[in-house]
């Protein structure tokens, strides 16, 4: 039993990394240039520097989004397998390796990429870009989907939030003044 655990996890988890590995070949491949508004991610220690952190959207290719998707997914397989891996090594826990053999390849067929990809679907309705965000603890009912509705003007490559508004005014006056 044990040792029929090891070998399916292991080969469940290299079957996710190359569909994975599959995905982001074709994601560079298609070069599709569509843009997708997305929203940047704040560096993790502007808090503790003091800065506030604006909300910041960039425009990107819907082909690098769904090449750094699949990458996101390909670091989730990786760490999970290496704590499960290291829970099985120093304790001898079988479960783990089960729930972790079960749970990738339903993250992958739940996700997006596997309908665009493998399906060959049409990226819009849910599976427009950007995907939506799951939040971990929606799933245990103590919150809900992550939902950040990008600016409705997209005009500018970056656009800024309400709290950001007064730095990007001072930056157009300044724009102003040196066309002037």
């Amino acid at each position: 039993v044990i040792l029929g655990s090891r070998v399916g996890f292991v080969a469940i988890q290299l079957l996710c990394l190359a569909a994975y590995g599959f995905v982001m070949y074709r994601a560079r491949s298609v070069n599709d240039r569509t843009p997708v508004l997305v929203q940047k991610k704040a560096s993790p220690f502007a808090a503790a520097t003091g800065d506030a952190p604006a909300t910041t959207w960039e425009n990107i290719r819907s082909s690098a989004y769904d090449y750094n998707a699949a990458m996101a997914l390909v670091k989730n397989v990786l760490i999970g397998s290496a704590i499960t891996g290291f829970i099985h090594y120093k304790w001898g826990y079988v479960p783990p390796l089960i729930i972790q053999g079960l749970m990738n390849p339903i993250t992958f067929i739940s996700h997006p990429l596997f309908s665009i990809y493998f399906l060959g679907k049409p990226a819009d309705g849910e599976l427009k870009r950007p995907f939506a965000e799951e939040n971990p603890a929606a799933m245990f009912g103590m919150g809900e989907k992550k939902e950040d509705a990008p600016p409705s003007s997209s005009t500018d490559n970056k656009v800024t939030d309400e709290s950001a508004k007064p730095v990007a005014a001072e930056e157009a006056k300044k724009e102003d003044k040196k066309t002037q």
